[in-house]
């Protein structure tokens, strides 16, 4: 079972990683609730899927992911009540890989995600210093929910500027290679 810890970033070091590190365009449309489960239209770049989503017996999430052709996806897209279009900035970081999201629509707001094998991974996660604040257990943060109902408030990212010059010229020196975490 995969476990996926969310942060909000600054929004100008989440420009910055874009700006240097590119990334891809993501639409998703999401479809209301049914009961058990829910489904959402996914496109990156030339892979479109729909997924869909359940709980398992035990409790946990369980997601399939089916493809379907770009134009079956797009079809979908214009009839998903919510839509979400965000560039996505993939990092190696620490033996895994790091996601930072810059949601266009419907408003702005940078989040960084990190996913994790089990629990006790997760829980051992010290976020660095240039990671603002967790917002993993706020439901409002989900994609889902800001494709479906609105944007949510978003709290004062700290900016902590004795750290941030590190950060970025560790950015651009490692270009191409593993960014520590911590």
């Amino acid at each position: 079972m995969s476990i996926t810890r969310r942060f909000l970033i600054a929004p100008p070091l989440a420009r910055l990683l874009r700006r240097d590190r590119g990334g891809s365009r993501v639409t998703e449309g999401h479809f209301p609730n049914q009961t058990g489960r829910s489904s959402h239209v996914y496109l990156d770049g030339e892979t479109s899927s729909l997924v869909l989503l359940t709980i398992a017996g035990d409790g946990s999430p369980r997601e399939e992911r089916t493809d379907v052709p770009r134009a079956h996806a797009e079809a979908l897209l214009d009839v998903a009540p919510g839509k979400v279009d965000y560039a996505r900035t993939r990092l190696h970081a620490a033996g895994r890989e790091i996601w930072v999201d810059r949601f266009v629509t419907p408003g702005p707001l940078d989040v960084i995600q990190v996913a994790f094998d089990d629990d006790e991974e997760a829980a051992r996660f010290a976020p660095p210093s240039w990671f603002g604040p967790e917002v993993t257990s706020d439901s409002a943060f989900q994609t889902r929910s800001i494709a479906l109902q609105k944007l949510p408030e978003q709290p004062e990212v700290l900016r902590k500027t004795s750290r941030k010059p590190r950060v970025v010229c560790s950015f651009s020196r490692q270009r191409k290679q593993t960014i520590p975490l911590a």
